[in-house]
C-alpha cells in the first residue's frame, strides 16, 4: 500500500473529552458501614487459657526433650484413683 500526500479528511469538529453529567441526575452517595468485630469476656479467657496451656505443653517438652522430666507415682495414681472414682459417681 502506498500513501502519497496528505489529503484533508473535512471537517470532523473539535475533539472533546467527555462532557459532564448534570448534577440534578446525581444520586445521593450512601455512607457504607465499616465491619466490626466484638470478642466476648469468655472467649479472651479461653484465648488466654489456650495460650497458658500452650507454653504449659512446650515446657514439657523441652523437660523430656532434655531429661529432666521426672514422673511422679503418687500423682500418677491419685489422677487414676479420682478419675475412676467421678467414672463410678456418673454411672459410666
Amino acid at each position: 500500500m502506498r500513501i502519497e500526500g496528505n489529503r484533508p479528511m473535512g471537517d470532523i469538529g473539535d475533539v472533546e473529552g467527555p462532557k459532564p453529567r448534570a448534577t440534578q441526575n446525581k444520586l445521593p452517595v450512601a455512607k457504607t458501614k465499616s465491619d466490626e468485630v466484638r470478642i466476648s469476656s469468655a472467649a479472651k479467657e479461653m484465648a488466654a487459657a489456650d495460650t497458658a496451656r500452650q507454653q504449659k505443653v512446650e515446657a514439657l517438652k523441652r523437660s523430656v526433650e532434655s531429661g529432666t522430666y521426672r514422673v511422679e507415682p503418687e500423682k500418677v495414681a491419685d489422677g487414676i484413683i479420682r478419675s475412676m472414682l467421678r467414672k463410678q459417681e456418673s454411672g459410666e
